[in-house]
């Protein structure tokens, strides 16, 4: 959450900081928003796994359960195409001022990142959630 709320920041120019500093902080934003996100898929991926193989009793939360591999899917790629729309934007748009560019283009590829790795999350909990053959509930 606090990397979003850097990239947010800095996107929307709340705070008027430095040059360096305005570099800096959608860096830093991105970098906190990507480990995050991958830190959510990981804990998510490592509950499907223990459950799907009983190593824990206890089922998935209710938000996980409900979850179709087809929903992943759709947030991957509307994901992707929204930064493949703010990117195509700043570099059509942005005259090459060098704030502008840096800020779009990080906020950009951070929401391209963080679509492929949830379109790659949706996939391998799709392949978790298989049932073996022979095995029953």
């Amino acid at each position: 959450l606090l990397g979003i709320a850097l990239l947010a920041s800095s996107f929307l120019d709340l705070f008027s900081v430095s040059t360096s500093a305005s570099y800096f902080s959608p860096m830093l934003g991105s970098l906190l928003s990507i480990i995050g996100f991958q830190g959510i898929m990981f804990a998510l991926m490592t509950k499907t796994f223990a459950v799907e193989d009983k190593f824990i009793q206890t089922g998935m939360p209710d938000y996980a359960r409900g979850f179709t591999f087809e929903e992943g899917l759709v947030i991957g790629f509307v994901l992707f195409a929204i930064g493949t729309i703010l990117g195509l934007y700043t570099l059509l748009f942005s005259n090459l001022h060098g704030t502008f560019l840096v800020k779009f283009g990080i906020v950009s590829s951070t929401i391209i990142i963080i679509s492929i790795q949830a379109l790659f999350s949706a996939f391998f909990l799709s392949m978790l959630g298989i049932r073996r053959n022979g095995e029953h509930n």
